[in-house]
């Protein structure tokens, strides 16, 4: 199965074709993902722009790891923003982050099933 949620045919030559090591990269993405989205509408708040690149910076880097593409575009997006300080972007951005990640979500619950693993 490969998709535009997370380039399979990548992440499966990234891992060397270990499934057991994509969905343990799969899980950690998705634990760091909900410690840092949490903090991510507080640091809007408080215009702490700094620390919301650093998050974003973070989880596009993890988003690329895991070969998810389109969520990854947004944490660039957000990074960008965050850095020029342009704060009237962010809700707009970090609801199709929201979107996406739930549809990363969906693409992983089929790719257990599929692959047969967990």
């Amino acid at each position: 199965m490969s998709n535009d949620i997370i380039d399979l045919k990548e992440v499966l030559e990234r891992v060397q074709d270990d499934q057991e090591l994509f969905f343990e990269l799969l899980e950690i993405f998705q634990e760091d993902y909900a410690e840092k989205r949490k903090l991510l509408d507080g640091l809007v708040a408080q215009k702490d722009f700094e620390q919301l690149r650093n998050i974003a910076h973070s989880l596009k880097g993890a988003s690329s790891n895991i070969s998810a593409k389109k969520i990854y575009a947004y944490f660039a997006q957000l990074e960008k923003v965050s850095e020029e300080k342009e704060g009237g972007q962010i809700p707009a951005i970090l609801a199709n982050i929201d979107e996406q990640y739930a549809a990363l979500q969906n693409t992983i619950e089929k790719l257990k099933k599929e692959l047969k693993k967990f």
